[in-house]
Order: C-alpha cells, then sequence, then structure tokens
C-alpha cells in the first residue's frame, strides 16, 4: 500500500500543478476512500442506459470522504470566455488537489439558464467520477 501511495504522489507532482506542494496526506486519505465508497446508485436514465446523477455520485462519496478529512468544494468562473467548474477536494491537513473543466453548455429548446445548469450539473458529476475513480455511467 505504501509503495502505491508513493507512486500516486509522484505521478501527481509531475503531471498536476493544480495542487497543494505536499500530497502525501490526501492520496493516503484518497486511498482509503476509493476503498470503503460504495458504487453510486444508477439513478436515472438517459439515452445511453442509465446513470448515476450529481447527488447519486455526492450520496456515495461524501460521507467516506468526510470521515477521511476530505471535504469536497465545487464552484465556477469563467475564465478567458469559458465557464470552468473546478472540484478541489481539500484533506484536513491543508492539502488539496484541484480539477477542472470547461462546462460550455450546448444551446438548446431550453432557457439560457437551463442550458447553463445542465452543463455545471453534467461537469461536476463527471468531475466527482474522475476524482474518486467512480463508475457512474455505462460509458
Amino acid at each position: 500500500m505504501e509503495a502505491l501511495r508513493n507512486r500516486i504522489v509522484e505521478v501527481i507532482g509531475e503531471s498536476n500543478k493544480y495542487r497543494s506542494n505536499e500530497v502525501d496526506q490526501i492520496v493516503e486519505a484518497l486511498l482509503k476512500v476509493q476503498a470503503e465508497a460504495p458504487a453510486p446508485v444508477k439513478n436515472k436514465k438517459g439515452n445511453r442506459g442509465p446513470y448515476a446523477d450529481v447527488f447519486a455520485m455526492l450520496d456515495a462519496v461524501k460521507p467516506i470522504a468526510s470521515k477521511h478529512g476530505i471535504l469536497i468544494y465545487q464552484h465556477h468562473r469563467r475564465d478567458k470566455g469559458d465557464i470552468v467548474v473546478h472540484s478541489t477536494l481539500i484533506h484536513k491537513s491543508g492539502q488539496w488537489l484541484d480539477s477542472r473543466l470547461e462546462a460550455n453548455p450546448i444551446e438548446s429548446d431550453l432557457t439560457y439558464f437551463q442550458d447553463r445548469s445542465t452543463a455545471f450539473t453534467y461537469t461536476k458529476r463527471h468531475l466527482i467520477q474522475t476524482q474518486f475513480a467512480m463508475g457512474g455511467d455505462e460509458e
């Protein structure tokens, strides 16, 4: 387990500039979360089959993340005209990891605000899936 933790710390340190200087404690906690978190309930039906919406993803992971001292903080902002959703995992030690993904809505028959809300929700769900290595859909 320690060799795995050390390798993850090494990879994160090489590839991700969106993190605290040290990540050993948050990585240790994330390993525990991934080992304990249940699969999210696929509570919605989409064009490609059943999937877990953002609330089901959070229901599956938040209690375990909290147990291991991890706060999930999500927000969005504009960055050079794009809407970017941030999903930051903050550990009780002060260590953190930030993931970002553009959430530019596709215009549809929905209202302006519904299009944006859909894009934010979809992006938040995929960031949680990625950060906790969770399967939430059939793809």
